[in-house]
């Protein structure tokens, strides 16, 4: 769905002017660029992977402004098997850089502050942070040309286009005042209902494995620990 389709679509459940250049086509055309944003930081179903080579001595690093959200951050030393970074709050990080004296090894912990990723310990020479990312998009200028489909603007299935218009929408109609769907509870609403939608689709989209059932009690079995684990058997 190109950015006149929207536009047709809003004015004819609307009623804005969005048929000549102006305040009310600008106000849609800033309404779908904001929906597409808000679709990607609710249901992350677009995912990319990125890999930061880390500064020798180096514990803090600020993320490109192109990352909406992220997730799984995870170590490759220069030598020896990668892990996953496990998340402490930022006072330990700052107490144990505080309390250390020189720690030589890969980062185990990590917190993020604003745009500011945290490290410890210090990263050594060669070591990489890989981490999974929802993309900021550019934004949709052509009103024929440019879909929230493309690579660089989106990358978001046709199927889900529907609900990014219940979102410009939802904003029009609370613009218009819009008594018909209630200043445009109706469309919000069905915003909501539509993010709800796309994560379980998008869940499923892989298939969903179900348990198989047991019937009374589970048989004792034996689980790892590590050390100084009481697991109370």
């Amino acid at each position: 769905m190109n950015l006149d389709l929207y536009r047709k679509r809003v004015a004819g459940s609307i009623g804005l002017d969005t048929a000549n250049a102006g305040t009310e086509r600008d106000l849609v055309d800033g309404w779908v660029n904001e929906s597409i944003i808000q679709f990607l930081l609710r249901t992350k179903i677009v995912k990319k992977t990125a890999t930061l080579t880390l500064t020798a001595g180096q514990g803090d690093y600020t993320l490109d402004a192109t990352v909406l959200a992220w997730e799984d951050p995870y170590v490759l030393p220069a030598s020896g098997q990668g892990y996953p970074l496990e998340r402490v709050d930022s006072f330990d990080i700052r107490q144990m850089r505080l309390l250390a004296t020189a720690v030589s090894a890969p980062p185990n912990y990590y917190d993020f502050e604003g745009n500011t990723l945290l490290l410890y310990p210090n990263p050594a020479s060669g070591d990489t942070l890989h981490i999974v990312y929802v993309p900021k998009p550019s934004a949709l200028l052509s009103s024929t040309n440019d879909a929230p489909s493309d690579a660089t603007r989106g990358e978001i299935p046709e199927e889900y286009h529907p609900v990014l218009e219940d979102y410009v929408k939802w904003k029009a109609a609370e613009h218009a005042n819009d008594s018909s769907s209630q200043n445009g509870q109706m469309f919000r609403a069905a915003w909501e209902k539509g993010l709800v939608e796309t994560k379980v689709i998008n869940t499923r989209r892989a298939g969903v494995k179900i348990g198989r059932a047991r019937v009374g009690r589970e048989r004792y079995r034996w689980r790892y620990s590590p050390p100084g684990v009481d697991r109370g058997y």
